[in-house]
């Protein structure tokens, strides 16, 4: 059979699109992640969760944050104003970049289950400060919807 150029350019595009390497593995890519805007910040983390099949469709806001007393504080969502990051489904990350400075509470999202703030073992809200030129790593956060 044989191959025109026509052929080539249309396995050439779709190696490019799919991500496919020719001996027909993943290509890898390289994630880059923005820098934020003078003035504002950014946070990024890998989400881990006890099944990995349940990262996908997972979104993380930052919500507000609430002080209920001296001691606790808890997370409130506004989903029309919170910033936003999809998690990648293969390893979990997110990153939120141009977030003004402030304090956030991080909430995860699922269709069915809805938002569930994230609490620490003492069951206080995870309180994120995200200050100006400054990107915060909340490295490994580990989370279940049980």
């Amino acid at each position: 059979m044989k191959t025109t150029r026509k052929h080539f350019i249309f396995i050439l595009l779709t190696i490019l699109t799919f991500g496919c390497a020719p001996n027909g593995e993943r290509a890898t890519e390289k994630k880059v992640e923005p820098t934020p805007l003078p003035g504002t910040g950014g946070v990024k983390g890998k989400l881990i969760m006890p099944n990995s099949s349940d990262l996908n469709g997972l979104i993380v806001y930052l919500g507000d944050i609430i002080e209920l007393s001296n001691e606790f504080s808890g997370g409130f969502l506004d989903t029309s104003k919170a910033p936003f990051s999809y998690v990648d489904p293969i390893d979990g990350s997110f990153y939120f970049h141009d977030i003004k400075p402030g304090n956030y509470s991080l909430v995860i999202y699922e269709v069915v289950s809805g938002g569930m703030v994230y609490y620490d073992e003492s069951g206080n809200v995870l309180k994120i400060e995200v200050k100006e030129n400054n990107i915060i790593d909340l490295g490994e956060v580990y989370f279940s919807f049980d």
